[in-house]
């Protein structure tokens, strides 16, 4: 049992110094000042970027992963005051044991999780890649970093690691904000209410699906969006708040696609760098952003043929690896009724039932009451424990800028949330900000109050109490019986993952695939299908690349 412990610590320290590297080195070349909490947090963004590039040219193997932790080690290392800095990655380290210990992956990591980890350490870029499973159309890009540290050798099952690097990059940053802050202002209100929701949601593994990172990097940078002086946009204290915000705002989306509703507050930024003539100051920020954009889009052209999946609009016909828009609508159509109650409602088609909001009642008996209990509760309970907690509050004679963009970003994204996607988990990057600002007694004006040190202390100490407390009792409480006993478990429903006797090798084209007479391919070796599964296409081998293509296409 000590080696699994050792072999959790060890991996996690790892992954830790190479986010902070990672990150470091960026935001030195944005010249923001240090900070441990946003190295890890852009390490993460970083890595993930990197690694889709290179994906275009080589699979995440051993020689990418090994290259990219040396680079990373070096740097580290060349660092000030690196004892404390130690300290942090240990503490991060410790706390991942109790995280993945006889954990259980999110129910979505059997779906296109896994597979996409295995695509991406196994094969380049793969080209029709959604013919295998249309989910990973919408995989976000922290695969990509995650798919670096897969081939590390103390940890052979696949495990999600930087979902909880961001998770401990959010709780640190909340730290160094709140503990010698005497005076907080609207900014650190937000931050401390969705922080401390964060916590009760995220403490565990399972909770951790493709949904988290995207939330904490909205949240992340609608701080830094709040801290931003339009008044005096020229003035050099603006400047990280607008590099921080820009670059966190713009990345979001490739972990979320509903988070692009969010490039509002990108283009009001934008806005005003080109009336203040700041452009010269920006441009290199800029260039970034848009490279990271196009890196984004052939990224989803090549594995899906849509530029942003899955909106019907930006998706091409005839490619000889493309889903085609009216597969592509469909697709979305299901998901769409699912997420508004199709499944206690069978008795009409899916078409049908989402039209003129046939599907309201149903979706307010069933999935709007359980929302009370896992979402609306929880948030006022913490938005009221905060008022209770402050004191000496006093607001702005003003209306503030920032806020009002905000609401008026945020309740824009409710809207098309609620119209298309109106599961909790899905709306969680519009809900928080919109509920925040709502239920503030003086909208779009900023305060300041105070709250007492001994106040201060409970929130500090609360965090890892509540973590420690909920993951040792899921630890005594989860069985010893899975396959992947005692890291994570990819699929938590049964104890047999896979019956080897029921999997078949072929060759097509050149190409070895696995045929799988079950449920789901789980651990079995990529590419794999179902056995019972319609197989609507070809596997090929083209100048190294797998492309999967239709069967209707004659090339």
């Amino acid at each position: 049992m000590i080696a699994p412990i050792f072999n959790i610590f060890v991996t996690n320290f790892i992954v830790t110094i190479t986010c902070f590297s990672a990150g470091k080195i960026l935001i030195d070349k944005l010249k923001i000042k240090e900070n441990f909490s946003i190295s890890l947090i852009f390490g993460v963004l970083v890595l993930s970027q990197i690694s889709l590039i290179l994906n275009f040219f080589t699979p995440i193997n051993s020689l990418i992963t090994y290259s990219l932790i040396f680079v990373s080690l070096g740097y580290f290392f060349l660092q000030k005051k690196i004892k404390i800095k130690l300290l942090k990655i240990a503490i991060i380290s410790f706390f991942s044991i109790l995280f993945y210990f006889k954990g259980n992956h999110a129910e979505d990591f059997t779906i296109y999780h896994h597979i996409n980890l295995q695509a991406i350490n196994d094969y380049k870029i793969i080209l029709g890649l959604t013919h295998l499973k249309l989910n990973l159309g919408q995989s976000p890009i922290s695969f990509y970093g995650d798919a670096i540290f897969q081939n590390l050798p103390f940890i052979k099952y696949k495990i999600n690691y930087l979902s909880y690097i961001l998770f401990c990059g959010v709780i640190f940053f909340l730290y160094k904000k709140i503990k010698k802050k005497e005076y907080f202002e609207f900014a650190e209100y937000f931050l401390i209410i969705s922080s401390v929701y964060f916590l009760i949601k995220f403490s565990r593994l399972g909770a951790h699906g493709a949904d988290f990172i995207c939330v904490a990097i909205i949240i992340i940078g609608l701080y830094f969006f709040l801290k931003i002086n339009f008044d005096e946009i020229k003035n050099s204290n603006n400047h990280q708040y607008i590099v921080l915000t820009s670059f966190l705002i713009s990345n979001a989306y490739f972990y979320k696609v509903f988070a692009i509703s969010f490039y509002v507050l990108l283009i009001a930024l934008l806005y005003f760098i080109f009336k203040n003539k700041l452009l010269k100051k920006y441009y290199l920020l800029i260039i970034l952003i848009i490279i990271l954009n196009l890196a984004f889009f052939l990224k989803n052209f090549l594995i899906s043929g849509c530029l942003i999946f899955p909106i019907p609009q930006t998706c091409f016909d005839n490619l000889a690896w493309g889903m085609g828009t009216l597969k592509i609508n469909d697709w979305k159509t299901i998901n769409e009724a699912w997420t508004k109650g199709w499944y206690n409602y069978f008795t009409i088609e899916y078409q049908k039932y989402i039209l003129s909001f046939n599907w309201l009642n149903t979706w307010l008996n069933n999935h709007f009451l359980k929302s009370l209990e896992k979402f609306f509760v929880p948030i006022f309970t913490i938005i009221t424990l905060i008022k209770f907690l402050r004191n000496e509050v006093v607001y702005d004679a003003k209306y503030n800028l920032n806020i009002i963009f905000i609401f008026f970003t945020s309740t824009i994204s409710v809207l098309i949330w609620f119209l298309n996607s109106p599961l909790v988990r899905l709306g969680l990057i519009a809900l928080i900000p919109f509920l925040i600002i709502l239920l503030n007694l003086n909208l779009f004006k900023n305060f300041n109050f105070k709250i007492k040190k001994k106040n201060i202390f409970i929130l500090l100490i609360f965090f890892p109490t509540f973590f420690i407390i909920k993951n040792i009792y899921r630890i005594i409480n989860t069985p010893l019986n899975y396959q992947e006993y005692p890291y994570p478990r990819i699929n938590k429903d049964n104890k047999i993952t896979i019956i080897k006797e029921k999997i078949i090798t072929k060759k097509e084209n050149d190409v070895f695939f696995k045929i799988y007479d079950g449920e789901k391919c789980f651990n079995i070796k990529f590419p794999c299908i179902i056995k019972n599964k319609n197989k609507n296409f070809t596997f090929n081998s083209v100048n190294n690349y797998l492309i999967l293509k239709n069967l209707y296409d004659k090339n």
